[in-house]
């Protein structure tokens, strides 16, 4: 291989893995739908924007166990986050927060709305879906994975559509 030809791959090679982790949060940010693991239907939709250096999960709608409708949103704020400090609305809550790009996955803090209690949290892409696994802090082989699936603008009520991103500030319930 020619200087010419092994620096025009060089550079190349340095192109595509600078863009890697762009790519990978392009395919993490936007609408999705967590689902129940016993019953496999929906429990809430869930928004992952980027602020600054870190990505963010919002939770945007809640559905209804029996019927499997939207029952709540940012708009109507029903549902309240009561082992948090100060009783947040649930819709609302960026539940996900701080995660810092670490290889092939994203890393940060979750906190578990119905407990109160906050678990590292690891988020990666598998396929079509997208994995949010929640771990006792320092402690990785002890959590859970929960699997998300792509949401759609169709899933949301009628009227009612995701903020802009770039209007979205992060307000995590116990920090960042």
């Amino acid at each position: 291989m020619t200087k010419r030809a092994s620096a025009a791959l060089a550079i190349a090679l340095a192109i595509f893995c600078s863009r890697t982790p762009l790519h990978a949060e392009e395919e993490i940010l936007g609408l999705w739908k967590t689902i129940d693991d016993r019953s496999g239907k929906p429990i809430s939709l869930i928004f992952f924007y980027r602020y600054g250096e870190s990505l963010y999960g919002r939770i945007l709608a809640v559905y209804d166990e029996a019927t499997g409708r939207v029952v709540d949103t940012t708009e109507s704020r029903l549902r309240r986050a009561d082992k948090l400090p100060g009783s947040p609305p649930l819709c609302g809550l960026d539940f996900v927060y701080g995660l810092r790009p670490a290889g092939k996955e994203w890393r940060g803090s979750l906190v578990d709305p119905a407990t109160g209690v906050e678990y590292d949290c690891r988020l990666w892409r598998e396929g079509d879906r997208l994995i949010l696994r929640g771990q006792v802090k320092g402690i990785g082989f002890l959590g859970k994975n929960q699997p998300l699936l792509p949401g759609d603008p169709s899933d949301l009520p009628s009227g009612y559509a995701a903020p802009p991103s770039a209007s979205l500030v992060p307000r995590p319930p116990l920090g960042d």
